[in-house]
């Protein structure tokens, strides 16, 4: 696809877009669904523990600053991302996260959550 193919149907700043810190008060996020994927950007409190869970899509996690501790079933013991960092998790693995730190991040879902 070059420059001249993209099309762009809405666009956004994350400023504007509204927060649910439904989950936790310590976990704010904010998300835009497509077509079929799901971006969300979260400000996480140090301490907070997102417990076990999972989910139909597959989920990538970067995060932009802090430190953040991810681990899933296959790898129990985890690893530490830091600014930078990726994770991938497949849809329908349990997995989890402790902000080792405040932590700002971005995850992608595919196909879209809804």
């Amino acid at each position: 696809m070059g420059h001249d193919d993209l099309t762009v149907s809405g666009t956004y700043s994350w400023d504007d877009m509204p927060k649910s810190s439904a989950v936790d008060p310590r976990a704010s996020v904010s998300k835009i669904n497509g077509h079929g994927t799901t971006i969300l950007r979260g400000e996480i409190k140090a301490g907070f523990k997102m417990p076990r869970h999972d989910h139909p899509q597959e989920q990538i996690t970067m995060v932009m600053s802090g430190r953040l501790h991810v681990w899933s079933e296959s790898d129990q013991e985890g690893t530490v991302l830091g600014p930078g960092g990726v994770a991938r998790v497949p849809g329908g693995m349990p997995h989890g996260a402790e902000a080792l730190e405040d932590v700002v991040l971005f995850d992608v879902f595919a196909p879209a959550r809804p």
